[in-house]
Formats: structure tokens, sequence, C-alpha cells
């Protein structure tokens, strides 16, 4: 079920649509939303004119949704759309995904940021195996971003507030995040190394 509120940190001038996305994206192109304040909070908190904009998502229910969860179809996915794994672009059960993925209006994922972007290379080169990859991108916790695919899911939503942060809360959160990240580097490698030689690596998996 939508939370009532969704957040979004990068200025907006007009309507909302999916005409200026990026195509590389984590989910390809869309209109990216976060969860949670401090979610949005953490990405903005180094630009000192910044905002983020709360949105009412109440609409988007009766929408053509599809969730993912930290698993191997989620980051398949982002591995294709980061253009990662292009070599594998005729792979039917990537194809498959893909549609499935094609066919949202609202697509609800785990956020990848640097970090799992490196472990997902380290898969998509074949150095690491899928249980593997799995494992250590489960130990970031950045939480879930809603992205609207279509101009009807653009539609749906509407702006009810901005807010600014203090420079004292850019000081905090930016304190938070340097121990998170640190953390989750850890928790990574651990869970790398405990799973060493697990798993499939992915020419065993979209050959």
């Amino acid at each position: 079920e939508f939370r009532r509120v969704l957040f979004r940190s990068a200025d907006i001038e007009g309507d909302i649509d999916l005409s200026h996305s990026r195509k590389e994206l984590d989910m390809g192109p869309g209109f990216y939303l976060g969860e949670s304040y401090g979610q949005a909070a953490s990405y903005i908190f180094a630009y000192p004119s910044s905002s983020i904009y709360l949105f009412s998502g109440s609409k988007l229910q009766g929408l053509r949704v599809v969730e993912y969860g930290v698993d191997l179809e989620w980051m398949l996915l982002v591995c294709h759309f980061r253009r990662r794994i292009d070599s594998y672009a005729s792979s039917s059960l990537l194809q498959g995904y893909v549609d499935k993925a094609m066919q949202a209006e609202v697509i609800i994922a785990p956020i990848a940021d640097n970090n799992m972007f490196e472990t997902m290379g380290q898969f998509a080169r074949g150095d690491i195996t899928d249980l593997q990859a799995i494992a250590a991108l489960s130990a970031s916790s950045l939480g879930k971003q809603i992205v609207l695919k279509t101009d009807s899911a653009c539609k749906a939503i509407e702006a009810v507030d901005r807010l600014y942060l203090s420079p004292e809360e850019r000081k905090d959160i930016e304190q938070a995040r340097k121990a998170s990240a640190l953390t989750a580097m850890d928790k990574a490698k651990l869970s790398i190394e405990k799973y060493r030689r697990e798993g499939r690596y992915i020419e065993d998996i979209l050959k």
C-alpha cells in the first residue's frame, strides 16, 4: 500500500512528465520518488539551496504496480538499465524480466547507491556469484524508490509542500550517512567472503 506522502529532492518546474528523464537509471526512464523524508534528505544535504518536495500519492492506487526486493530479478534489471550487461541482451530470462518491468505503470524497488553499483559491476563482470552479490547488496538499507513509468502515473500525484534543511540538520545527516556507508561496506565485504564459491555466475544464469 502506498504511503500518502512521497518525496522528491530535485527542483521541479512546470508539469510533471517523463520527457526529461534520463534513460540509464535503476529502472529505466521514469519520475523517481523516495519513500521517506530522511531518505530524501540524505541525498540533498550537500547542496545548500536544495529542497524536498512532498507529494500526495493516494491516487496511485489501482495502477499497474510491480514491486521488487533485493533479489536476482531486481539486480539484473538494474544491471540492464544501467547498461552493464548488454552482451546478454538476447537472454530469454532477462527479456522476460524487462518486459514485465516495462508493462508496469509504477515500480517500487530498492535504491541502488554507488557502493551497490560496484557490487553489481563485480557480478556483471563474472567476478562474484549471484548469492554473493545479493548478500552484499542486502547489507545496505537505503530504502525503496517509487518510479512512475507512465504519464497517467505522473498525473496521479500532487505536490503538497516543499521543505528546506537547516545547516545543523545537513551536518547531522552527513555524519550519519558516512557512518552508515562504512558499516554497509564492511558488511558487504564480509558477505562476499562468507558466500565464496556459492551460487551461480552471470554466464550460467543468462546463457
